[in-house]
């Protein structure tokens, strides 16, 4: 009998170290999602402004060239497919919470919402750099006209050099700390699971 004392205090120690763990990982999945769906939230609005931006000067500044319309008609429908994902996914991460109860599915959901934006981030990145290079090569036509032979050069120059920093620096810096914030929620509630199997 005494040894079956032992073991039910045993059980009872394990079992209310366990409970202050499990709201203490729970708590810091919530917040560093809280953080990321802000980030998201943070870059919607700009895109949005972008958006907006983009929209006022094609309305109210008179250009030369067709091929200028439609530049910015490519890139007008290149921002609002990225003002898209970004509202999409930033709902996403925002209504997620209710999943933190079951900690298997929401851990499901997070890893599919990695891929999904690893897949943003890579196949769906190039497209929309190759279009967005695409609309500053045809405005090019419409500066060509405005520049001097030496201005047009250092302007396509100093562009080929930001699309490749864009692409080669930024979004790879980019992806790591996105990565890294969502694998953080992922190893989180992983150390969850493991606890209760």
């Amino acid at each position: 009998m005494k040894d079956f004392d032992e073991i039910k205090q045993l059980w009872h120690v394990q079992e209310t170290s366990a409970g202050p763990l499990f709201k203490d990982v729970t708590k810091a999945v919530r917040e560093t999602g809280k953080g990321y769906a802000q980030k998201l939230l943070v870059q919607t609005l700009s895109v949005a402004v972008v958006l907006i931006a983009l929209l006022a000067i094609w309305i109210w500044v008179p250009f030369l060239t067709w091929t200028a319309h439609l530049s910015l008609l490519i890139i007008s429908v290149c921002v609002g497919y990225y003002l898209t994902v970004q509202w999409r996914d930033y709902q996403r991460i925002k209504d997620s919470s209710a999943l933190l109860g079951e900690p298997e599915k929401y851990l499901e959901y997070v890893k599919s919402y990695q891929a999904s934006r690893y897949k943003l981030n890579t196949r769906n990145y190039l497209i929309y750099l190759c279009c967005i290079s695409l609309a500053i090569g045809i405005y090019g036509i419409e500066m060509y006209f405005m520049m001097s032979t030496v201005v047009f050069c250092a302007y396509m120059a100093f562009t080929i050099a930001w699309i490749a920093a864009c692409y080669f620096i930024f979004m790879k810096a980019y992806m790591k700390r996105e990565n890294q914030r969502l694998q953080d929620i992922i190893s989180q509630l992983e150390h969850i699971r493991k606890q209760f199997q």
